[in-house]
This record gives C-alpha cells, sequence and structure tokens, in this order.
C-alpha cells in the first residue's frame, strides 16, 4: 500500500470516498445514458445538433461557469477568465501553472487542443449565451456584463439543451421544485459525466461541484496528469493549495490528462 503523506492524505482520502459514493446502479446508469442522448446537444459554425449524431473526438475541455445561488457563497470569477484559460489550451500553451505561480506546468503535447472544443455548463443564460456565439450562433446575443473574447467564433461548443437544466438562482429548494429530487440530481451527475469526458478542465474549486469533478477525475476517470485549471487559484479561500504540486512532480515527463 502506498503511502500518501501530508498534506495530501485529507485530499487523497476526499477523492477515494467520491470515488467509493459515486457509483451507479443499471437504474441510474440507464436514466443517465438516455439523458445523455436526449439533452446533450453541440455547436458548431452557428448549427446545433444532438451530440449523440456527432462523430466522438477527444481534446474537449470541460468548464463549469459557476453562478446562481453561489453570488452568496464566493467571489464569482469573470467569464473572461475562463474564454482565457480555454484559449490557453487551444493554442498550446506550455505555460500553465499547476498552481499559481508555480514553476511547475501541465504537460501536455501542444496540438492537443487544437480543435477548440469544449462542454460547457452554466445556470447563467447569458453565460450560455456568450459560449454559444464563439460556435457561431449568430442569434446568441449576450449581455453577461464580462468582455467576449470572440476574436475567432471557431469553437465547437456541447451543453445541455435550453430548457432542460435550472437556469437563475438555482438553489436546492428551486431545483427540487422544477424538476423534482430525483431528475434534479441526475441533471447535476449529467454534467459532471459530460465533464469528465474532456481531457482539461477550467471551474472554481471553490465550488462543490466542481471539487466533486476534480476528485473524480483524479480516480475513476484516471486523468490525474489533464491540465486542471481552478480558477479561483488566486482566492485565499480556495481548497487545496497543495494537492497537484506534489503529484504532477512525480509523473513522468510528457504524461498526458488520457491515462
Amino acid at each position: 500500500r502506498q503511502h500518501v503523506s501530508q498534506p495530501n492524505a485529507f485530499y487523497w482520502w476526499r477523492a477515494q470516498s467520491a470515488a467509493y459514493l459515486v457509483r451507479f446502479n443499471e437504474k441510474t446508469r440507464s436514466a443517465l445514458d438516455a439523458m445523455r442522448q436526449e439533452l446533450l446537444v453541440e455547436s458548431n459554425a452557428g448549427q446545433v445538433k444532438p451530440l449523440s449524431t456527432a462523430v466522438p473526438q477527444g481534446g474537449g475541455v470541460a468548464m463549469l461557469v459557476r453562478r446562481g445561488d453561489k453570488k452568496g457563497e464566493m467571489q464569482l470569477e469573470s467569464v473572461d477568465s475562463y474564454v482565457e484559460a480555454a484559449q490557453s489550451l487551444f493554442s498550446g500553451s506550455q505555460q500553465l501553472p499547476v498552481l499559481s505561480g508555480s514553476s511547475t506546468f501541465f504537460p501536455y503535447p501542444s496540438d492537443a487542443f487544437a480543435e477548440r472544443r469544449a462542454f460547457v455548463h452554466s445556470e447563467d443564460e447569458d453565460v450560455m449565451k456568450l459560449f454559444r456565439s464563439l460556435a457561431g450562433e449568430s442569434d446568441s446575443d449576450h449581455n453577461s456584463g464580462n468582455r467576449a473574447l470572440s476574436s475567432d467564433a471557431a469553437w465547437t461548443v456541447s451543453f445541455i439543451k435550453p430548457g432542460s437544466a435550472c437556469h437563475g438562482w438555482c438553489d436546492p429548494k428551486q431545483v427540487v421544485k422544477e424538476m423534482g429530487r430525483r431528475r434534479g440530481l441526475l441533471m447535476y451527475m449529467l454534467v459532471v459525466e459530460e465533464s469528465l469526458r474532456q481531457d482539461a478542465f477550467i471551474c472554481s474549486l471553490q465550488s462543490n461541484w466542481c471539487r466533486l469533478i476534480d476528485e473524480l477525475r483524479m480516480t475513476v476517470a484516471g486523468k490525474v496528469a489533464a491540465p486542471f485549471i481552478d480558477t479561483s487559484a488566486n482566492n485565499p479561500r480556495s481548497q487545496c493549495s497543495h494537492c497537484y504540486l506534489s503529484w504532477i512532480e512525480k509523473l513522468p515527463e510528457g504524461a498526458v490528462g488520457s491515462q
């Protein structure tokens, strides 16, 4: 048994616990597969089609842009920070630090994300319209209060069909009222699972939703070396300040996310 030293022990324990608890039985597995077929769509060059008809491809970036009730719990980062992080991956930047200010960088092939593919989820409809505009949807005008970095609208963006997931404040009471306990939880897990299908991750570790994605990509998804950009990294409240650095430094040279 490999020894896990401090300060990684608690993080390791959380990740292992999450992997153990989030195990789907046959009924849940079947429901999630059906929801993915029904609800996930992909936008490219202004055209939207069911994700189930798209040719499966790697090199996707998962972005969870928390809004809604998280406004009362954390400082919300601008959408620009997510777009800029994704563009750094798309351009093959080799200067993405494992931790903010560190000299250890995520190793990945420079063309790994050149196809500009992303799975995006947010409770804020304006945020979703912004990302859809980056996929060339001319009718996706937005007024998010953030500067859209749309120098080239050449992204391929997958997302949950509008009107299917919760939008707005989306606290637990609203989610249960609109969708019911079971469907609300399944929708939550659909976002987690689709995120884990990607090969890089951008979200705020001040969100437990993001933390679950992080813990599962380190365990069941087998993507410990995948680029993970914590948009709240400079915030002192962000968790796990030591989690990645010591792990990534021990990876063999050239290790990438899809292991």
